[in-house]
C-alpha cells in the first residue's frame, strides 16, 4: 500500500553492490525501494511490540527523503491512517513534504521551525 509500483524479480549482484529490482526488465533505484522497506519494517515493529499494550508512537527522521512525489503522497495517505490509532511524529527538513503532509493529513498538528531546505 505504501508503492504503487510493483517488481516483477529482485536480484542481487552480490560482493556488497546493491540489489536491482527489475520490472519488465526494466531496473529501479534501490535507494527508494530500501527505504521503503526499512519504513515498512519499523512500522511492523512497533506493532509487535505494542500488540498488547499502549501504541508506540511512530518517530522518524528524514525516512522519506528519497521519495519522489508519487511515493511520497502514498506515504501521506497511509500515515493518515495509522493517526488515528497512533501518535506519529516526522521530522523533515523539505518543505515539499511538510506541504504534502498538511494537503493529506487534514488534523496535522504541525510545529516549524523554519529551517526547510528547498
Amino acid at each position: 500500500r505504501i508503492s504503487d509500483l510493483r517488481s516483477d524479480t529482485l536480484s542481487s549482484p552480490g560482493s556488497g553492490a546493491h540489489p536491482k529490482i527489475h520490472k519488465s526488465g526494466l531496473p529501479f533505484s534501490f535507494s527508494w525501494s530500501s527505504s521503503q522497506i526499512y519504513f515498512a519494517l519499523r512500522i511492523s515493529v512497533a506493532d509487535i511490540i505494542s500488540s498488547n499494550q499502549e501504541p508506540l508512537p511512530l518517530i522518524m527522521d528524514e525516512l522519506f527523503s528519497m521519495y519522489d512525489d508519487q511515493r511520497l503522497k502514498s506515504v501521506a495517505e497511509y500515515l493518515r491512517d495509522i493517526c488515528k490509532h497512533k501518535q506519529v511524529i516526522l521530522f523533515t527538513c523539505r518543505k515539499d513534504e511538510v506541504q504534502m503532509m498538511r494537503s493529506i493529513i487534514t488534523d496535522l498538528n504541525l510545529i516549524e521551525l523554519n529551517m526547510y531546505r528547498d
